[in-house]
Order: structure tokens, then sequence, then C-alpha cells
């Protein structure tokens, strides 16, 4: 496991199926655009995690929970990426 403490925002356009991430990586700003095709929640113990399924530019689920709250990705090679104790600005 590694651990990183980094700024990253994401936005949900429901409306548009599209997951919009901006970040900074080499002192310059990246913004990667992904549309998602489906949803689906996947109801746990602790908390429910809503899937949103992108199946492309190398990324096959992007999912979230407000809940608990983390976000993540799952990529086509089975990686993963999890960031977990996000907080939402308003």
């Amino acid at each position: 496991m590694i651990t990183k403490r980094e700024i990253t925002y994401h936005t949900f356009d429901f409306k548009n199926k599209s997951v919009t991430q901006r970040s900074r990586l080499n002192g310059q700003e990246v913004t990667m655009v992904y549309p998602f095709y489906e949803i689906y929640e996947e109801k746990g113990v602790l908390a429910s995690t809503t899937v949103l399924v992108v199946n492309t530019l190398g990324v096959k689920e992007i999912w979230f929970s407000s809940e608990a709250p983390n976000l993540g990705y799952d990529y086509d090679d089975g990686t993963r990426i999890a960031c977990y104790d996000l907080f939402s600005e308003d």
C-alpha cells in the first residue's frame, strides 16, 4: 500500500453521464473527463457504494460512497486506486 496526500477535484455530472477529474501533476493542472455508461449501487454492511461503469481510457469503473466517504478507480489491468476519508467543498 502506498499512501499519498494530494488534492484532486472530481465533478460528477449525472445529466451528461461524465466524471471530470482535476489535479496537479508536475506543477501543471491536468483535467481528465471520463464518460460513464451505466450506474448501479452496491449495498454493504456499513455503507452503500455507487459504481459508475466507464470502460474507456483504461478505467473500468469509478466508485464512491458519501457515507464512508471514499472514492476509487478500478482499472482494466485489475489495479485499483482507493481514496478514503474524503471531504467535499460546497
